[in-house]
């Protein structure tokens, strides 16, 4: 054995972050998205180390833990909507990605290729139970699995199994409703014939991994799952089948969710004029093509409330984007304000408490103006002002902005005493 061979042999009893990433999703055939939505649910009960080019084993710290958080994070974003059933079964499976969503990955998985799992710790480490098969197998090796009940599935937080975005609901219509017809068509249907009142509206904020439920007086474009598929409907181009996930003009509606119990059951009675009835049941079966099938007449056999007429919606929708752009302006300006705070430098001397509770006085009034909830330091209102900073080029962190809504709430405190 050589002197290098010495240095490697210790090294055998890891395994990198890209082939343990590559080992739970070919071997479990998974797709590589529920992998790290399973790992990031459970990164910071493990220990890991960092192998550097000289073959040097150290415990790696917070900050290393951080990055592998986030690599899992930006794993998960990578293939929503686009590739999130797509397994890593090879590395010929790479070839069947995009080009973009493969750099991407590749970036992600190599910047990480010198953290590495202990395999022993793995085997000891409950949620991986059944999961690894190190015994006598090649890493680069895809073997045949044999199909079993999906632990992942089981494991991950029922809460999330409970809600589907908005979008891949609508691109189930394709499936249901609407198989073989325009999308459009089938989604126009639904808007003027199926009653949304009692499906409530979700925000999913992807780094609290929460769902919000949205208000009718929330400064959002949408504020009701009705408003929101019409939406959706406006965008759809009249002779698509399915939704592009990769299409901008959708992007407004990607973190809108609907929880499955609330959705209406569209399946019909064996009838095909029969109603839909709303479920009591979480129910993910799509719903029949007749539904969409005409009578002798040329009209549809569902009845319901006379919709809105397009020039009413537009005129409705115009005053909401109004109102929409005034908000973010008022928004953008008190980011900017406080960002200048943020970003003074070291040796600025902070506002004096008089200045201070003079903004705080004002982001309160502002913000209380347009329907903000400040209960919460980190809620929602902390999520929408975060993300509103983002898109205006000027981000804020949670930090700093619960750091305000606190001034805030002290300083209408102190103005009622």
């Amino acid at each position: 054995m050589g002197l290098v061979d010495k240095l490697l042999e210790p090294t055998k009893n890891y395994i990198n972050f890209r082939d343990l990433l590559f080992h739970l999703s070919s071997f479990n055939n998974e797709p590589l998205y529920d992998v790290a939505t399973y790992l990031s649910h459970h990164i910071e009960s493990l220990s890991f180390y960092h192998i550097d080019t000289d073959y040097k084993i150290t415990p790696s710290d917070a900050k290393d833990q951080e990055s592998i958080r986030n690599s899992l994070s930006s794993i998960q974003q990578a293939l929503l909507f686009v590739a999130d059933d797509w397994v890593f079964s090879s590395v010929n499976s790479l070839n069947e990605l995009s080009t973009d969503i493969k750099s991407k990955l590749g970036n992600l998985i190599i910047s990480n290729i010198h953290y590495c799992f202990k395999k022993s710790e793995l085997l000891d480490f409950e949620p991986l139970n059944g999961l690894l098969h190190f015994e006598g197998v090649d890493i680069e090796r895809k073997v045949e699995y044999e199909v079993i009940d999906n632990p992942i599935d089981r494991d991950l937080d029922q809460n999330d199994q409970n809600y589907i975005s908005a979008l891949k609901y609508v691109n189930d219509l394709g499936k249901g409703i609407g198989s073989g017809k325009p999308l459009k068509l089938a989604l126009e249907y639904l808007v003027k014939n199926i009653s949304f009142d009692e499906v409530k509206l979700y925000l999913y904020d992807d780094k609290e991994k929460k769902y919000f439920l949205v208000s009718q007086t929330d400064a959002l474009d949408y504020t009701t799952s009705i408003k929101l598929l019409e939406g959706i409907c406006h965008s759809l181009d009249g002779s698509q089948w399915g939704i592009n996930f990769s299409d901008t003009a959708l992007k407004p509606f990607k973190y809108f969710y609907f929880e499955y119990s609330e959705l209406p059951d569209l399946r019909s009675s064996g009838d095909d004029t029969a109603v839909p009835k709303k479920s009591n049941q979480s129910s993910k079966r799509l719903p029949p093509p007749n539904l969409l099938e005409r009578d002798k007449t040329g009209t549809p056999e569902v009845g319901h409330a006379k919709p809105k007429t397009y020039e009413q919606l537009v005129k409705d929708l115009a005053t909401a984007n109004n109102r929409i752009r005034q908000q973010d302006i008022d928004i953008n300006r008190l980011s900017d304000q406080l960002n200048e705070q943020e970003n003074k430098p070291i040796e600025d001397k902070e506002l004096p408490y008089n200045s201070q509770m003079g903004v705080a006085r004002m982001l309160h009034t502002i913000l209380t103006m347009h329907k903000y909830d400040l209960s919460a330091t980190k809620g929602k209102t902390n999520s929408l002002i975060e993300r509103a900073s983002q898109s205006n080029g000027t981000p804020v962190t949670r930090n700093f902005i619960a750091q305000w809504i606190d001034l805030a709430n002290q300083a209408k405190s102190d103005s009622t005493k």
